[in-house]
């Protein structure tokens, strides 16, 4: 093996036993190895062992560091380069031979490439973070992260929406910042379902008025039509609020974080739920007022909260709301009497949510 002969371009480097590596250096370029975007990246550099990598050509490059002895290869681009001597035999040079040792040493610059025998190759390491794959310039961007990790649904830039988290919490909905809203209050009272900061928005109002729910700001939506039945929700007084549950259909929502989640999507429709990014979601919209739900993008929503919480449905930030207080009323909530609401639609109907 010619070691490093040719005072421009050694080109011959360690072939390993095991491994073929040709590297073939510009004899006038630094190699840059995988650089960063915006910096010079420490390149291959060993978590236990202290390894200058494209150190500049006035100073001593510590190469290919022997598990047994500490080699200074490559030191000054103009001093005698010392390779990697063994204890018994001059001039075995940059044979390990349990490592793949590519060297990519350029006449200006000692390059240290693929670092010690015993240590895992560690490309891209910075030496205080794993390795961040797909960084951005500016941001490291975690895609597709933990199977258990839950799952931000259409985050807007500035919030951190959490939608779906817990798959044993009780579903808070359309909780009001300012206005206590008192759901199925008294079998006397008059229900008030979400009602706005501003505006006393009043939904199911009257028998002879349509109620439109869950409006989208174009299209008229039919939520949780069931084609069969009328499925009276929030009803008992005595039983725990069974949220989105069909007497046909097995709902499974918010199911395991493990599991794919499955959200009232019907085989047969494409819902689209919790749109773009960019735009506000109108959720029960009154003709009247603009009920905002899952509020400004500077709020953070935090929708279907703790597994451990108790359901706290339109609860206000500052109030108790009572839901379903009166134990010898039925509410039926959402049920017009000229307009029939259909929730929690059936396994064979369109679940728009």
């Amino acid at each position: 093996m010619d070691v490093l002969n040719d005072s421009e371009l050694d080109t011959e480097v360690l072939i390993d036993s095991e491994s073929e590596s040709e590297v073939l250096n510009d004899s006038e370029s630094d190699t840059e190895v995988l650089n960063d975007s915006e910096s010079e990246m420490d390149v291959l550099n060993d978590s236990e062992s202290e390894i200058d990598v494209l150190n500049d050509s006035e100073s001593d490059t510590e190469v290919l560091i022997d598990s047994e002895s500490e080699s200074e290869v490559l030191n000054d681009s103009e001093s005698d380069t010392e390779v990697l001597n063994d204890s018994e035999s001059e001039m075995d040079v940059l044979n390990d031979s349990e490592s793949e040792i590519d060297v990519l040493n350029d006449s200006e610059s000692d390059t240290e490439v693929l670092t010690d025998s015993e240590s895992e190759i560690d490309v891209l390491n910075d030496s205080e973070s794993e390795i961040d794959v797909l960084n951005d310039s500016e941001s490291d961007t975690e895609v597709l992260t933990d199977s258990e990790s839950e799952i931000d649904v259409l985050n807007d830039s500035e919030s951190d929406t959490e939608v779906l988290n817990d798959s044993e919490s009780e579903i808070d909905v359309l909780n009001d910042s300012e206005s206590d809203t008192e759901v199925l209050n008294d079998s006397e009272s008059d229900t008030e379902v979400l009602n706005d900061s501003e505006s006393d928005t009043e939904v199911l109002n009257d028998s002879e008025s349509d109620t439109e729910v869950l409006n989208d700001s174009e299209s008229e939506m039919d939520v949780l039509n069931d084609s069969e039945s009328d499925t009276e929700v929030l009803t008992d007084s005595e039983s725990e609020i069974d949220v989105l549950n069909d007497s046909e259909s097995d709902t499974e929502v918010l199911n395991d974080s493990e599991s794919e989640i499955d959200v009232l999507n019907d085989s047969e429709s494409d819902t689209e739920v919790l749109n773009d990014s960019e735009s506000e979601i109108d959720v029960l919209n009154d003709s009247e007022s603009d009920t905002e739900v899952l509020n400004d993008s500077e709020l953070d929503t935090e929708v279907l909260i703790d597994s451990e919480s108790d359901t706290e449905v339109l609860n206000d930030s500052e109030s108790d709301t009572e839901v379903l207080n009166d134990s010898e009323s039925d509410t039926e909530v959402l049920n017009d009497s000229e307009s029939e609401i259909d929730v929690l639609n059936d396994s064979e109907s369109d679940i728009e949510v």
